[in-house]
């Protein structure tokens, strides 16, 4: 579930900045997950600290280094959220809530009646459905609107058109299912394991749920 920033059919390139590396790949077409382009860039301690920036200035040189080198100027790029900024919360909403008004719903409710860790979040969620109390059940996913928009001025100060920022668990997800579309009603545990971070998430029945 990615939060979209702009419309597009370009091919696009996928970007992961973690505390210790920038990686990049490109896959040959839309329509499969073969690669074409892939490689990584290691990050000198201190730049990234539990994904958030402390040295813009050297983190940008350094990705237009990587996009030059890269050959990627002027693409669309997906990128994710850091892992730390993510927030997961299983909501209920009135049932009279229409699907095309969620959002709006969401946007006056939070801070009131839906709390946050965090002010001014970017939000995406997914309709899990309605219950017997005449409510509907929500999977809310949200990250600090500054964090976000920090990376989207990072990749457009290295002349990259910020296009979407996803969830990586999410993103695994997809790829896993893609490989093993007979398995997706089972519970499924991913566990990305780097080199200084581990992140755990379940899915059952194509759902997050931690």
């Amino acid at each position: 579930m990615a939060i979209r920033f702009l419309p597009g059919k370009k091919k696009h390139v996928n970007l992961i900045i973690k505390d210790h590396v920038i990686r990049y790949a490109e896959l040959k077409s839309q329509r499969d997950l073969d690669l074409a382009k892939w490689d990584e860039r290691f990050l000198p301690p201190g730049i990234i600290k539990d994904g958030k920036i402390q040295d813009y200035d050297t983190l940008a040189l350094i990705l237009e280094e990587c996009v030059n080198g890269w050959k990627i100027k002027n693409r669309q790029v997906y990128f994710t959220v850091p892992d730390p900024f993510i927030v997961l919360r299983k909501l209920t909403i009135p049932g009279d809530v229409q699907e095309d008004e969620i959002k709006g719903y969401l946007y006056m409710e939070l801070g009131t009646s839906i709390h946050l860790p965090f002010e001014e979040p970017v939000f995406d969620y997914h309709v899990l459905g309605a219950n017997h109390q005449n409510s509907t059940e929500i999977l809310l996913f949200a990250a600090p609107e500054e964090v976000v928009l920090e990376y989207t001025e990072l990749f457009e100060d290295a002349k990259l058109r910020p296009a979407a920022a996803d969830i990586s668990s999410l993103a695994l997800y997809r790829l896993y299912s893609s490989y093993f579309e007979e398995q997706q009603s089972e519970a499924i545990m991913l566990i990305q394991i780097d080199l200084i971070s581990a992140v755990c998430s379940i899915f059952k029945s194509e759902i997050l749920y931690l």
